[in-house]
């Protein structure tokens, strides 16, 4: 099952709300202490470019994982916001605001490790601090 989610931002300066979609492996099992894949798109893309639904269906049937996958902020999606080239500093404040409302609203557990291969890398060490571990994909 797929539930779109507006998350919120902390200050209206940051732009719209971040637009996500949860999609549920066992929508009737609880999500306290489940793990959750987190599916983040670069650059000129958004959530539901072509590789995103079967990756997110395939955790969901395959693993019975769930995953939320959503649009960065000004990157041509539903996610509002200026557009800007590799606008890093937006790109972890969506992250955070997405692990906060993940783990505060639904109690999952979120896994995500630091890549060498992802842009994002050093500033994700910020948001790293709040995760356990995570794997992520990046082309260059």
């Amino acid at each position: 099952s797929q539930v779109k989610i507006r998350i919120t931002k902390s200050s209206p300066d940051e732009g719209g709300d971040i637009v996500g979609i949860l999609q549920r492996s066992h929508p009737s099992r609880s999500t306290q202490s489940q793990p959750i894949a987190l599916l983040v798109h670069g650059i000129l893309s958004h959530k539901d470019q072509i590789y995103h639904r079967p990756l997110a269906n395939a955790l969901a049937g395959d693993l019975g994982m769930d995953s939320f996958r959503y649009d960065l902020t000004g990157q041509g999606g539903e996610t509002e916001g200026k557009f800007a080239m590799a606008n890093f500093d937006d790109d972890v404040r969506d992250l955070e605001r997405v692990i906060d409302y993940l783990r505060e609203e639904h109690g999952y557990v979120i896994h995500v490790r630091k890549s060498s291969l992802s842009k994002l890398s050093n500033k994700l060490g910020i948001a790293i601090e709040k995760l356990s571990y995570s794997v992520i994909v990046a082309g260059q």
